[in-house]
C-alpha cells in the first residue's frame, strides 16, 4: 500500500513539474502572452457561449460555417457540431498540446476540422458564427479584422474579453469560480 502511495504522488509530482514546464514554454513561444494559453472553457460562461451558439445556429436553415479562435481542445466544437451536424466547424489552435488533444477528441465527427495554425493569419469573409476566446493582448487586433472581414449579420461570441470595433448586441455577466467573468456577443 505504501509503495501505491508513493508511485502516486511520484507521479501526482511529475504531472504538475510537465504542465509547468509546458505552460512556461507555451508562455514563450507564443511572443510571451500574444496568445492566449490553453484554458478549457467550463462553467457558467461555457453552457452561455453553447446556448446563445445554439439559439443563432438553430435559426440557420443553410449550411454555415463555424470558426472556434483559440479552439483548445474543442470542448465548444464538439457539442455544436453533434447537435448541428449540417454545418461545417472550423477550430483553430496555435498550441501543439490542445491542437493534437482536439484532433484526437473531433475524429470521428466529419462535420468538425481542427486546424494547427495562426487565427490571425486567416480569413473569416465565410463565417456565419465566430467563437473566440481571445486575451487582452488580441482584442483591439482581433476585433479591428473580424470588423474589417465579416459578412453583415455574421455573428461572434466572445468569451471573457471584449473586442474592439464591433458592433456589441449584448453583454451577459457570467460569474464563474466566483470570478466576474462576462461573454460578449456581437453582430456584424
Amino acid at each position: 500500500m505504501k509503495t501505491f502511495l508513493i508511485l502516486t504522488l511520484l507521479l501526482i509530482g511529475f504531472s504538475f513539474c510537465f504542465l509547468e514546464i509546458y505552460f512556461l514554454l507555451a508562455y514563450i513561444r507564443s511572443g510571451f502572452g500574444k496568445y492566449p494559453p490553453f484554458v478549457i472553457s467550463f462553467g457558467r460562461a461555457k453552457n452561455i457561449v453553447l446556448n446563445e451558439a445554439e439559439k443563432i445556429l438553430a435559426k440557420t436553415s443553410h449550411k454555415t460555417n463555424v470558426y472556434d479562435l483559440g479552439c483548445g481542445d474543442g470542448g465548444l466544437l464538439l457539442p455544436l457540431a453533434k447537435r448541428f451536424p449540417h454545418h461545417v466547424f472550423i477550430g483553430y489552435e496555435w498550441d501543439w498540446l490542445p491542437y493534437l488533444l482536439a484532433k484526437f477528441r473531433c475524429r470521428n465527427h466529419p462535420n468538425i476540422k481542427i486546424i494547427k495554425a495562426d487565427f490571425m493569419k486567416q480569413n473569416y469573409h465565410n463565417a456565419g458564427l465566430v467563437l473566440c476566446y481571445t486575451g487582452p493582448y488580441l482584442k483591439h487586433r482581433l476585433g479591428h479584422k473580424l470588423n474589417n472581414e465579416l459578412s453583415k449579420g455574421t455573428h461572434v461570441i466572445s468569451e471573457a474579453f471584449e473586442l474592439d470595433e464591433l458592433p456589441q448586441k449584448k453583454e451577459i455577466s457570467s460569474p464563474t469560480l466566483k470570478m466576474p467573468m462576462k461573454v460578449f456577443l456581437y453582430q456584424k
